[in-house]
């Protein structure tokens, strides 16, 4: 007929958890509202954070993406098989730090997007990537288009400095 009482103050271990859940909570806010993509691949490029960036330069949504291969669904092994064999050489090395290469969005055309990576390591291996993507296709268009001009006014140039001409305005003859 006795009772016993245990009694444990956890007021400690609760505030600890409510300020890793701030915190948490925090970081899932910053990575949403970033003007970058920002995604997490695991080691088999399996996609575990998607951001609305992300979203609006693919056209896919987050719902259709997490899980899923980035190299099968954005840079189809087919097309560029070297990016995927890089992604799993890397792996055992480290992944470098920035790198640009091109992805098919929902609908089907290509972007050029600039990375800057940092690795995801524990126990000494690599278990994935967190990675912030810039699209570049519109500045590197207007870079081959301004390649473009000063070719042909190289070629231009040349043309001119190839001989002389002169035109008699009296006899309206060259």
């Amino acid at each position: 007929g006795q009772v016993s009482v245990f009694v444990r103050n956890i007021t400690e271990r609760k505030r600890a958890e409510t300020e890793l859940q701030e915190a948490k909570e925090y970081a899932e806010k910053l990575v949403e509202s970033a003007n970058a993509m920002v995604m997490v691949l695991d080691a088999e490029g399996q996609i575990r954070v998607f951001n609305k960036a992300a979203e609006e330069i693919t056209g896919y949504t987050r719902a259709e993406m997490l899980g899923r291969n980035w190299f099968e669904v954005a840079v189809p092994k087919d097309r560029y098989p070297h990016i995927w064999n890089e992604f799993l050489r890397i792996q055992k090395q480290s992944f470098p730090s920035e790198f640009e290469n091109p992805i098919v969005t929902k609908d089907g055309r290509e972007r050029i997007i600039s990375w800057r990576n940092s690795e995801i390591r524990k126990d000494g291996g690599a278990r994935g990537t967190i990675s912030f993507g810039r699209d570049v296709t519109d500045s590197k268009r207007a870079e081959e288009a301004l390649r473009a001009s000063y070719d042909l006014l190289k070629l231009a140039q040349r043309a001119a400095n190839a001989g002389t001409w002169g035109w008699d305005l009296s006899t309206g003859t060259l």
